[in-house]
C-alpha cells in the first residue's frame, strides 16, 4: 500500500513537472513565433530602411540589447548600366555583431531568413542611423543621375570601410569588384574614389 502510495505521488509530480516545462516550452516557441512574425518582410516592396529598423529590434532582442549594425547590402533586379534600369530591389542582407556572433538577415521576395557565423566583423567601421541621411533610394538617383559611367553590377552596400582616412562618412557602394561608384549618406557626393583611401582626404 504504502508502495503504491508513493509510485502515485511520483506519478503526479512527474505529471506536473512535465506539464509545466511543456507549457514553458510552448510559450517560449509562441513569444519567438510573434518576434519573428513582427520582423519578417513579406515582399520586397517594403522599404530597406524599413527592413533595416526591423531587423535591429529582432538582433536587440535576441542578443541581450548589445549589438553592432555593420552593414546593409542589396541586389537590384537589373543592371545599373542597363537601359531605364529602375529601382527595383530583389533582395537585402543586413550585418550585425553581437559580442563574438556576426548575425545576417537575408529578405527574398517572400521570406526572410536570420542566422550566425561564429566571426568577428572586421571589414567596417559600424554604422550609426542617426548618421545615414539618404536612403537607399536617394542614393540610387544620385549615383544614376551623377555623370559618371556606371558600373556594370546590381549590388549595393551601405558601409563605412576601414582604411586609412578616419572618420569617413557612411558610403553607398555601387558595382562591382572592378569598378565602383560612391555615394556619400550625409552629403550626397558622387565620386568613383573609395573615400577611405582617397590621400587628399587624409588630415
Amino acid at each position: 500500500m504504502k508502495k503504491l502510495i508513493i509510485l502515485g505521488m511520483l506519478a503526479l509530480f512527474c505529471a506536473a513537472f512535465t506539464g509545466c516545462s511543456s507549457c514553458h516550452s510552448d510559450k517560449a516557441k509562441q513569444d519567438i513565433a510573434k518576434v519573428e512574425s513582427t520582423v519578417a518582410i513579406q515582399k520586397m516592396t517594403e522599404t530597406v530602411e524599413q527592413q533595416i529598423a526591423l531587423d535591429r529590434e529582432y538582433v536587440w532582442l535576441h542578443y541581450n540589447h548589445q549589438y553592432k549594425w555593420y552593414e546593409t547590402e542589396v541586389m537590384f533586379e537589373n543592371f545599373f548600366d542597363a537601359e531605364n534600369a529602375g529601382f527595383s530591389i530583389l533582395e537585402a542582407v543586413n550585418i550585425f555583431q553581437a559580442e563574438k556572433t556576426a548575425i545576417k538577415c537575408q529578405h527574398f521576395d517572400e521570406y526572410t531568413e536570420y542566422g550566425d557565423a561564429a566571426a568577428l566583423w572586421v571589414g567596417d567601421f559600424d554604422l550609426s542611423e542617426e548618421n545615414v541621411k539618404l536612403t537607399f533610394k536617394d542614393a540610387y538617383d544620385r549615383m544614376q543621375q551623377a555623370n559618371y559611367v556606371k558600373p556594370h553590377g546590381r549590388f549595393c552596400t551601405l558601409r563605412r570601410e576601414v582604411g586609412p582616412i578616419p572618420n569617413i562618412n557612411p558610403q553607398y557602394v555601387f558595382g562591382n569588384k572592378q569598378r565602383q561608384l560612391y555615394v556619400d549618406a550625409v552629403t550626397g557626393e558622387v565620386t568613383d574614389n573609395n573615400p577611405a583611401f582617397t590621400p587628399d582626404k587624409l588630415p
